[in-house]
C-alpha cells in the first residue's frame, strides 16, 4: 500500500510472496527514475523494515525496450537479470505478442489448471454432500491465479463451471451445466471471476493513465 500510494501512475502486483513493479513513461530517462525509487522504497519497506529480503536469483527486468532492460538491470538492480519471458514468479510473464498462440505458452497455469480435477477429487471426498464455498474459496484462486494478467481459455473456463456444479449443493442429475450454474452465486462462478480480473486490472490502468494528476500519455514499460 505504501509503494502504491508513493508510485500512483505504477502497477504494483503482489503474488503471495513475489513482487511484480511495474513503471511506465514518455521516455527511458522516466522509466528508469520512477524503477529506481520504486526498487528503492522496496527495499526500504521489506527487507529494511521488515527484514525481508528478496531472492537474488527470482529478480528480473522485463522491458518494451531492449537498452532499457540493460540500462536497468545494470543500473538500478545489479542483482537482476535481463529476459523477455519469465517462469518462476507465480505468473507467466512474457513480451510476446500473442502468447496464447504459442506450443509452450503458458506453462505455469497449464500446470496449475491440471491440478483442478485431483483437488476436486479430493474435495468431494471431504464433502460428499456439496462445498461450493470450499470449492470457491480454495480452488478457483488456485486455478485462475494471475487470470488478471491473461485470457483464460474458454475450454478452461467451461471445465471449471462444470466442477463448480459438482462440488455444489444442487445435485442436478441430467441437467446441463448452464442451468445448474443457476444455483450459484454470480461472484462464485468461475467464469464471472475469470473474466472481470483483467477487466478490472484494465480499468485500473486507465483510470491511472487518464487521471489528470497524472501524465497522460505512457511510453516505454
Amino acid at each position: 500500500m505504501n509503494l502504491q500510494i508513493a508510485h500512483p501512475p505504477s502497477t504494483i502486483c503482489l503474488h503471495v510472496d513475489d513482487l511484480c513493479l511495474t513503471a511506465t513513461g514518455d521516455t527511458n530517462d522516466e522509466v528508469l527514475c520512477e524503477a529506481d525509487s520504486m526498487v528503492a522504497m522496496a527495499i526500504q519497506e521489506f527487507t529494511e523494515i521488515k527484514k525481508l529480503p528478496f531472492a537474488d536469483d527470482k529478480t528480473f527486468v522485463i522491458s518494451s525496450d531492449a537498452a532499457l532492460t540493460k540500462a536497468a538491470a545494470k543500473n538500478i538492480l545489479p542483482s537482476a537479470s535481463g529476459a523477455d519471458t519469465v517462469r518462476r514468479l507465480g505468473v507467466d510473464y512474457t513480451l510476446a505478442a500473442v502468447a496464447t498462440k504459442k506450443g509452450d505458452a503458458l506453462p505455469i497455469y497449464k500446470q496449475r489448471i491440471r491440478g483442478v480435477s485431483a483437488k476436486v477429487r479430493r474435495l468431494r471426498a471431504i464433502a460428499p454432500e456439496g462445498a461450493p464455498r470450499l470449492f470457491s474459496a480454495g480452488i478457483i484462486p488456485s486455478a485462475l491465479y494471475g487470470a488478471e494478467h491473461f485470457a483464460v481459455p474458454a475450454k478452461d473456463i467451461s471445465m471449471l463451471q462444470k466442477q463448480a456444479v459438482r462440488c455444489s449443493n444442487v445435485r442436478p442429475f441430467g441437467v446441463p451445466t448452464t442451468l445448474g450454474l443457476l444455483a450459484i452465486h454470480t461472484d462464485n462462478d468461475p467464469s464471472f471471476r475469470a473474466r472481470s480480473a483483467p477487466l478490472l486490472r484494465w480499468a485500473r490502468e486507465i483510470w491511472l493513465a487518464t487521471d489528470p494528476r497524472q501524465k497522460t500519455t505512457p511510453g516505454h514499460t
